[in-house]
């Protein structure tokens, strides 16, 4: 977590889920639960307006939570002036009305019948504290106001945050009173500390670790979903990726079945040429992958006028968050290589990556790139990024938006999800990105210390609140 502002990042990791609500949660089976909204429709009078009732809550320094706090958090998101990063979140609304304390109306640009789901994506913050003067989003980075099961006992950003029961929390919890979460981005570290009982629940275990992790004393592996896609964003709007034949040499020099063979021991996914999972709602059981075939790559950079190969690009890549990422990283650079494509990697820290991530630096040619919709079951969530005014800057093809928008605005759930076929055919035919391998994580966690099996799922790799002490 960059810091305690749920603003700062996509994430939706333990810490913020701990210490914030969402208006909807998902249940581990990607079901719509409630949480600061009791229940929700859609106006008979009108699709374009998602009526939230909400129940009583507390903000942990006392504050009632209100529905002009939801008032205030949607239009604070979406004004660019705040750089919040979950801009994406409320891409499609367009206002937001109180009703009363308890009920408030998000209304949308165009009919979007996912909007429910859009929320289980938002932790929610306290209006009261980003209009004081005195606090607002600095004062937020390093501490914490929420109406969530915990609050923050101490923070060093990091190192350590510290986690106590909420005494005013709605939800309560199942009797984990407090948590300790050590942020050990170093994978050797890590492993050590859950191996000497330092710690009672790992993230993140490498794939060439998980048997023996695993077949610790007391010690089991939880799989999350292969919900996340592992791509690379290839730029439309810089030389020579601007040409699509270069694009398609870069996509054609990936062999990513050998990649998921031996980097990925058969653990990933082979994406289907698009960027939604197989598991997502609206892909697209049309396309297939774009197919390992070096000569075809040859080809396109010849008649892109790179007869005697291409060198000079960039890709821009994260090496610390999976023991994975560098190899994977660098047996990409090998391939394209291979075919005579030199590309420079550029290996940085999360917070430059999320400047180009989010569109706030220019983008390299290439961006190591990962998007999730199937946790939440809808498409448009990864689509959405790849529309022309999205700030991101990925993509612009007015085909593309026409589809995106008239499906997305598609009530009935089964003539949305064939809606999305066209949009994510557009993508295969003009490919802004080449789409190659999905995971999901592996987590570690000691039965001697925990009762119920630990949930996985969801948007949050454990909500803390729903964990059962042995």
């Amino acid at each position: 977590m960059p810091n305690l502002d749920p603003n700062s990042t996509v994430n939706t990791g333990p810490m913020y889920t701990a210490v914030f609500d969402q208006l909807v949660r998902l249940d581990e089976n990607a079901g719509l639960q409630p949480g600061l909204a009791e229940s929700w429709e859609l106006d008979p009078n009108d699709p374009k307006r998602w009526i939230y009732h909400l129940r009583e809550a507390e903000w942990s320094d006392g504050v009632a939570f209100t529905a002009a706090d939801i008032k205030f958090a949607q239009e604070y998101i979406k004004n660019p002036d705040n750089k919040s990063n979950l801009v994406s979140r409320v891409s499609t609304e367009e206002s937001a009305e109180v009703i009363d304390d308890r009920t408030v109306v998000i209304v949308t640009a165009d009919v979007d019948p996912s909007l429910p789901r859009r929320t289980t994506l938002q932790q929610q913050f306290a209006k009261h504290i980003f209009e004081d003067a005195s606090k607002g989003p600095e004062w937020a980075a390093i501490n914490a106001v929420g109406t969530g099961s915990y609050v923050i006992q101490s923070y060093i950003r990091d190192q350590t945050t510290v986690l106590a029961e909420s005494p005013s929390s709605w939800r309560g919890t199942q009797g984990m009173t407090e948590v300790t979460l050590e942020e050990i981005t170093e994978t050797t570290t890590r492993l050590a500390a859950y191996e000497t009982g330092e710690l009672d629940f790992a993230m993140s275990i490498p794939i060439a670790e998980q048997l023996r992790i695993g077949g610790l004393p007391g010690s089991t592996i939880v799989q999350t979903p292969h919900t996340t896609s592992w791509s690379w964003d290839i730029s439309p709007f810089k030389e020579p990726t601007s040409d699509l034949r270069v694009r398609f040499a870069l996509i054609h020099a990936i062999d990513y079945d050998t990649i998921n063979e031996t980097i990925m021991a058969n653990s990933s996914e082979v994406m289907q040429g698009q960027i939604l999972h197989m598991g997502t709602p609206g892909h697209n059981p049309n396309l297939k992958p774009w197919g390992f075939d070096p000569d075809k790559s040859r080809q396109y950079l010849k008649d892109a006028g790179f007869a005697n190969g291409l060198s000079g690009l960039k890709a821009t890549t994260l090496f610390e968050q999976n023991a994975e990422q560098k190899p994977w990283a660098e047996a990409c650079a090998s391939m394209w290589d291979d075919v005579g494509i030199g590309v420079d990697l550029n290996p940085v820290e999360t917070n430059l990556w999320r400047e180009q991530l989010y569109g706030r630096a220019e983008h390299d040619h290439l961006l190591w790139s990962t998007f999730s919709s199937q946790a939440i079951r809808e498409a448009s969530t990864q689509l959405q990024w790849y529309l022309s005014d999205h700030p991101s800057g990925y993509y612009d093809n007015q085909d593309f938006d026409a589809a995106l928008k008239a499906a997305r605005a598609t009530l009935d759930p089964e003539e949305r999800n064939i809606a999305y076929w066209p949009v994510t055919q557009i993508m295969h035919d003009d490919p802004p990105a080449g789409y190659f391998i999905s995971r999901g994580r592996a987590n570690a966690y000691y039965t001697t210390k925990f009762g119920a099996p630990m949930r996985v799922g969801g948007n949050s790799a454990i909500y803390l609140d729903e964990v059962v002490p042995a």
